[in-house]
């Protein structure tokens, strides 16, 4: 055939073969070095996907979730579908938590001392004071979600540890923020101080230039506040520029001197002048203290007595100010940090103050010991008239530091100073400490602080134990409650009767047959309030009963906490436990709600129903079309003119009328005492029974566990509450008693 293509041979058909079988020998073969194939499971026996637990732990953090894990990866799911909800929504908390703290500080580092201390205004400092507050805020929403994600979903942090981390690190930047907030508290605080000082210093140059007086004069012109004395430096012209504090008088208003002399004025320093009491000034000074101030147009001195509180100023005009609180603060100038004041503030403290603390000191010996006073005011007695006795100085502030006690009484009650400044600037003042009285006093709390402690540790079991039992019986009690009046609605709704004897939705009046289909709606609509209702009725006796539980529960606490401490406040709030949305708001799809469809979710409330209402015309056409299929055409002009026909020639017949009225009469008979007498009672039956049966079959056993599991939750939580209250109290304790047995130890050290 000339068309037709060659045939191949038979040894190259052979040699093809060979070929293909020894490229298929080479490609089965496997490297000595890698794995094993895997055999391939049997095509008989399907994979089962294998079912696992909840990894989630409860709100206690010690219980594992009993339900079975359905969502989270999808390769295996790991969380139920409440806790997986609950995940995301605490995800998504720091998360936001975490973007509005990187918002705040805005890529800038917190505020340092030396920025703070540059705030010189009260609205810089509120305004930082603002954002950082918010920040704290922030990394503090952020740090606590992040510790319940860790805690409670703790296989993330088993994974990565990411969190572990980031928490470490959020404690300390809440630190740091915390400190930055008080410094900036204190500074506004300062700033306050300082604005109101000016405000009064400002009036009371008013005052002066009122009375016309200078501000430099008042300061060394007026006879009340006493002549040079000591100490002070004569400028030039002869004159004194001083403050003079005379001893034992308080200013009621601040002093302010300033010296703003031309260039002309400005003294010289001499290099040394004679004092009262025949040392040179410089001598005077290093002896007493001084301290040099370089001001902008000169050099400017402070020399200060600590007898008489003097405070001699020389040079130009100086730059910045210095605030003295009290006497005290006068004589401990010298060793002051700020030396370059335009302004020399002598705030003197106000009487009320003293009064105040000395008040404060009398009524705490007061409390302390009723006879501890008597015998204090005993000693302060017999030491000031000792003291007169034998010509010496009584006041707070004498510089000897002298006391006259008598014999036998110095170790039992200290001395009392007026104030406690004068102690802090007088260092070579003996302090007595009554150091017999510490240790009985140590030993009195360490007996009261160890009888508290000891009462805690013993109820630590019984705490634990009971707070089980309460539980557990408050939970089995809700449950029991819900369930015996959810069967108990079902029960007559499936009778036809409302589901609660006083429903706040009546049963309907029979209208007539013309309004059956109005009546039978209205009967849906009533028992399916009276379910519900039921369900509202179970919740309010389930709430009852966890009222009763947490009541137990406060009382445990009462017995087992001591008196005094801050107690649970837990109040259970008027909210249905069950509806169609769960503890964090996640949808339940197994849940009805109580607006009508626990019956079925009828009328556009609740469930849409899966089949559509039928009406009667549309069950005459359906059985119309059925007919046609049996008979042929029934509608038709030719078999309705038959079917006339045949109607008539059966009435025409006698014996044929006499048995189809009297068919007729009992017909009509029957239907009108059916319509009458049993259909009003029939239709609520079958309305109640197609309730019932739209109904789970586990539809109250499901609800009574819903109102368990809400029980449970709150009295959870208010018995977790009571125990880390517990712990944290015999910590507290403990901590306490740690420290009275170390004042212990140091008295009777102090004693020996």
């Amino acid at each position: 055939m000339p068309g037709s293509m060659p045939r191949p041979s038979r040894k190259k058909k052979q040699a093809a073969a060979k070929e293909s079988l020894s490229r298929q020998s080479h490609q089965r073969t496997v490297h000595p070095r890698s794995a094993p194939a895997a055999v391939p499971a049997p095509a008989s026996e399907p994979e089962q996907p294998a079912t696992s637990l909840c990894s989630t732990l409860e709100e206690d953090q010690i219980t594992r979730c009993t339900r079975n894990a359905t969502f989270g990866q999808p390769e295996q799911p790991d969380r139920c579908w409440e806790h997986f909800n609950e995940h995301y929504l605490h995800y998504t908390k720091y998360k936001d938590a975490q973007k509005k703290a990187a918002r705040l500080i805005g890529g800038r580092e917190m505020l340092t001392d030396g920025e703070i201390a540059k705030c010189m205004s009260r609205e810089e400092v509120i305004r930082n004071m603002a954002w950082v507050s918010k920040y704290v805020k922030a990394i503090g929403i952020e740090k606590t979600e992040r510790e319940i994600h860790s805690k409670r979903f703790f296989l993330e942090v088993e994974r990565g540890g990411g969190h572990k981390h980031r928490i470490k690190v959020l404690y300390k930047k809440i630190e740091i923020a915390q400190q930055v907030l008080t410094k900036l508290t204190e500074r506004k605080l300062c700033i306050e101080e300082d604005l109101d000082a000016e405000r009064r210093a400002s009036l009371l140059q008013s005052q002066w230039k009122k009375d016309g007086r200078a501000p430099s004069q008042s300061s060394h012109a007026q006879g009340d506040m006493a002549s040079v004395s000591r100490g002070a430096f004569p400028w030039a012209d002869g004159t004194a520029r001083n403050v003079n504090i005379p001893e034992g008088k308080v200013a009621e208003n601040p002093i302010r001197v300033e010296e703003n002399l031309q260039a002309e004025r400005r003294p010289s320093l001499p290099q040394s002048r004679s004092t009262n009491n025949g040392q040179t000034l410089s001598q005077s000074a290093q002896g007493q203290g001084a301290t040099t101030a370089s001001a902008g147009r000169g050099t400017s001195t402070y020399y200060t007595n600590d007898t008489t509180g003097n405070v001699g100023i020389s040079g130009g005009k100086l730059e910045h100010s210095t605030r003295l609180a009290n006497h005290s603060d006068v004589e401990s100038l010298p060793r002051l940090n700020v030396i370059e004041p335009s302004w020399v503030e002598v705030l003197m403290a106000q009487p009320e103050r003293h009064l105040a603390e000395k008040k404060m000191i009398l009524e705490k010996m007061i409390q302390e010991s009723k006879e501890s006073f008597d015998l204090a005011t005993e000693v302060e007695r017999d030491a000031v008239a000792t003291a007169v006795g034998q010509g010496r100085s009584t006041s707070a502030n004498d510089t000897t530091g002298n006391v006259g006690i008598p014999e036998g009484k110095v170790t039992e009650v200290p001395r009392r100073f007026a104030d406690q400044s004068d102690v802090e600037s007088r260092p070579h003042l003996r302090v007595i400490r009554p150091a017999g009285v510490e240790v009985t006093r140590a030993q009195r709390h360490l007996a009261e602080k160890k009888k508290m402690l000891e009462k805690v540790m013993r109820s630590k079991e019984y705490l634990e134990r009971e707070t089980q039992l309460v539980e557990e019986h408050a939970v089995a009690k809700a449950s029991k409650a819900a369930r015996d009046i959810l069967y108990l609605a079902i029960e007559r709704v499936g009778r036809g009767r409302l589901g609660v004897s006083n429903a706040s939705t009546p049963m309907p009046i029979y209208p007539g047959v013309l309004g059956i289909w109005g009546y039978t709606r209205q009967v849906q609509r009533a028992l399916s309030e009276s379910i519900n209702e039921a369900i509202g009725i179970a919740d309010y006796k389930a709430r009852i009963a966890t009222e009763a539980g947490i009541e137990e529960l406060k009382e445990l606490e009462n017995k087992c906490l001591p008196v005094g401490l801050k107690r649970c406040t837990v109040v259970v709030v008027s909210q249905p436990y069950t509806g169609p949305k769960g503890v964090i708001g996640q949808t339940d799809p197994g849940t009805f709600s109580h607006d009508g469809n626990a019956a079925g979710g009828l009328y556009g409330r609740g469930q849409v129903p899966s089949q559509p209402s039928r009406s009667g015309l549309r069950i005459a056409s359906v059985g119309l079309g059925v007919l046609t299929l049996v008979r042929g055409p029934i509608l038709s002009a030719r078999a309705i003119l038959k079917n006339i026909a045949r109607v008539a020639d059966l009435l025409s017949n006698d014996i044929a009328r006499k048995w189809v009225a009297s068919i007729i009469g009992a017909a009509t008979l029957g239907a009108t005492a059916y319509f009458i007498l049993d259909l009003p009672n029939s239709i609520p039956l079958m309305v109640g029974r197609r309730h019932i049966a739209s109904l789970p079959a586990l539809y109250v056993e499901y609800r009574a566990a819903r109102v368990g599991e809400e029980a449970r939750k709150l009295l959870s939580h208010v018995g977790h509450d009571i125990r880390e209250r517990y712990m944290t109290v015999a910590n507290q304790l403990l901590d306490e008693v740690r420290g009275i047995e170390d004042a212990e130890r140091e008295a009777r050290k102090a004693q020996a």
